[in-house]
């Protein structure tokens, strides 16, 4: 995921391509993010000690970048003291797809976090249900 996307290797890779003799490309960044994306999907919960250097990713990098590293935070399925400090600040983020993944994370992941910040009004189809056990009276289920 820690890999940057120039317009250097652009245009070292659009004259690699014109020719025959040399057959080095530079890795495309798009390529390495998802192949890493993909990665998170795999080892899901095993992923946890990636979540330090993930978190330093989201506070930089470009967006498509920033977009793949949130998502695959949420492949890890990190508890919840863990996700409010990266998922806050994302709520006030300059990226719109960052803001709303946000929102619908604190929903899923943190719901009375969502319920605090008003997130409900606006997603009320992720509101957990109220369901009746026998035994405790009243548990919360999506």
């Amino acid at each position: 995921m820690q890999v940057k996307h120039t317009s250097l290797k652009d245009k070292m890779n659009a004259f690699l391509g014109k020719q025959a003799l040399i057959r080095f490309r530079f890795q495309d960044p798009y390529e390495s993010w998802s192949r890493a994306y993909s990665g998170f999907r795999i080892i899901g919960k095993d992923g946890t000690t990636a979540m330090p250097a993930l978190v330093q990713l989201m506070k930089s990098g470009e967006r498509t970048q920033r977009r793949l590293v949130f998502s695959s935070l949420r492949l890890i399925e990190v508890d919840q003291k863990s996700l409010l400090p990266v998922v806050l600040p994302l709520l006030a983020d300059s990226d719109a797809c960052l803001r709303i993944n946000a929102e619908v994370t604190l929903c899923q992941c943190c719901p009375e976090q969502g319920e605090k910040l008003r997130l409900f009004a606006r997603y009320p189809h992720l509101r957990p249900v109220a369901v009746k056990t026998a035994d405790a009276g009243t548990a919360v289920a999506n």
